[in-house]
């Protein structure tokens, strides 16, 4: 109903308009509305075109940027997984967060192209051999011409396999470049006789397992025994992220600007933003978790038993402290030892314990079976109350007196305080009624320890139960996934 009114109107307005023409009523135009100021500074969006199409890239422009001023520009190149089309990825990672925190302040102009071919050796993408390296140049001199841009201080750096291209390119251009920072990268040594009148400061870190540190040494030592003296750093904690702290020194930009002069003692030209007081540290932003596709029942992954038994391996460790340390709901049971009731109320049960082992195993479609290895199980019980009685009288004689018995125990009511699994000591309570009504007389010693005895019995058994429930709670009722019924 909506659009129905919509259209009729349009047609409304269109009919008063050719009606107003025809009567020679001018309409006064309207009014175009003021374009807001398109942003000129900080990460922009840029687009390049040439034979293949329009690509898709980023520049970086200072915030106190004038065309009166020539400004040194930065050539960034990604890693491989930052690959794609959509011009935004590559300054997510590398150079581009660390600029974000340094970004009032950052004197560079810094352009990132971004490598569009997925098919190509991940560690030839950026050569100039192939059109994302040559575009990267051509975008280079694009921002040049479209900026007031100092030709003579274009810095070179790239980080894994734009650190290996940035080797590349260095060696092919070996005069264009004012200084040279290679991160994670590595190349043939016979360039070293190209670079060695080339400022180059190289980046690697000793754990990097994904492009190993020997690959920075090898390229560091042909400079050398060329006769080039290039600055090397291997950060010891840290592996192939090395860009964390090689663009996070404020000591590396000052001495892009001036590369023959010494880092710890050139003035900063950048600084890194610094958190209030009593507010957290700054750190480096994380980009958004984007999924390029999603696809349902795409894959399928059979887990032999051998793959569950290291997985196993691992519940140990991986089970929470506070998993395996409760407590459990009071207890009263009642139970019958001897033709004797007895009534057992225990408070405050506390468990814990450790999971020693685990067991995953397979034995049906569907179906596992788990089995879980406790150890140092420990059960607490706060305070135990024990009541008891009999359930009848029963008749304790010789076999000579047999016809002639009339003589009973009566057990009255026995309380006993047991405290952490400890019995304390119990005050004899048991009588023994007499002949002809007389005043009834003391139990000997040896009934009132018998009834202690059988009372202590019943209230283990339930003490054993109150374990094994323990048990139970503690493996399974705080994390029902580790335990599956086995059939």
């Amino acid at each position: 109903m909506l659009r129905f009114h919509q259209v009729t109107c349009r047609w409304f307005a269109a009919a008063l308009l050719v009606v107003a023409a025809s009567v020679g009523v001018a309409a006064e135009p309207a009014k175009q509305p003021v374009a807001a100021a398109q942003k000129s500074t900080g990460f922009l969006a840029k687009t390049f075109k040439d034979d293949l199409g329009t690509h898709k890239y980023a520049v970086f422009i200072p915030h106190g940027y004038t065309p009166e001023k020539k400004w040194p520009v930065i050539l960034f190149l990604h890693g491989a997984g930052e690959r794609g089309k959509d011009g935004i990825l590559q300054t997510q990672y590398g150079l581009g967060p660390l600029i974000q925190l340094r970004e009032p302040t950052f004197p560079f102009i810094v352009v990132f192209p971004q490598c569009e071919d997925m098919r190509e050796r991940l560690l030839r993408g950026w050569f100039l051999t192939h059109a994302d390296g040559q575009r990267a140049i051509k975008i280079l001199e694009q921002v040049e011409k479209d900026y007031s841009i100092d030709t003579k201080r274009e810095i070179l750096t790239g980080w894994s396999m734009g650190g290996y291209a940035t080797w590349e390119m260095a060696a092919e251009y070996p005069d264009r470049w004012h200084a040279v920072v290679p991160l994670s990268g590595g190349g043939n040594t016979a360039w070293a006789e190209k670079l060695k009148n080339t400022p180059i400061w190289a980046w690697h870190g000793a754990l990097d397992k994904t492009v190993l540190p020997e690959e920075s040494q090898k390229m560091v030592a042909a400079l050398r025994e060329a006769g080039a003296s290039p600055r090397y750093t291997e950060v010891a904690d840290i592996g192939h992220s090395v860009w964390q702290k090689a663009y996070d020194e404020d000591a590396l930009y000052a001495w892009m600007l001036n590369p023959q002069g010494d880092p710890s003692k050139l003035p900063p030209v950048t600084t890194r933003l610094r958190a209030a007081l009593g507010k957290p540290p700054l750190t480096i932003p994380e980009p958004p978790f984007v999924p390029g596709v999603e696809m349902p029942r795409a894959a399928h992954v059979r887990l032999g038993n051998d793959m569950l038994a290291i997985a196993a391996d691992s519940i140990p460790k991986a089970v929470p402290r506070e998993m395996l340390i409760g407590k459990l709901p009071d207890v009263t049971e009642s139970t019958e030892a001897q033709g004797r009731e007895f009534r057992v109320h225990m408070t405050n049960i506390r468990y814990e314990g450790e999971v020693g082992r685990a067991s995953i195993q397979a034995y049906t479609k569907d179906r596992l079976n788990v089995q879980l290895g406790l150890r140092n199980v420990r059960v607490t019980i706060g305070r135990t109350t024990l009541t008891g009685k009999r359930l009848a009288s029963k008749i304790f004689c010789t076999r000579s007196s047999l016809k002639n018995a009339s003589t009973s125990t009566e057990i009255r009511p026995l309380r006993a305080s047991v405290a952490a699994i400890s019995c304390s000591a119990i005050t004899p309570c048991c009588w023994r009624k007499a002949k002809n009504n007389a005043p009834p007389k003391r139990a000997s010693s040896t009934a009132v320890s018998t009834t202690f005895f059988r009372g202590c019995m019943a209230m283990l058994s339930v003490w054993a139960g109150v374990w094994v429930r323990a048990g139970l709670k503690c493996s399974s009722a705080n994390h029902p996934s580790f335990f599956m019924p086995s059939r």
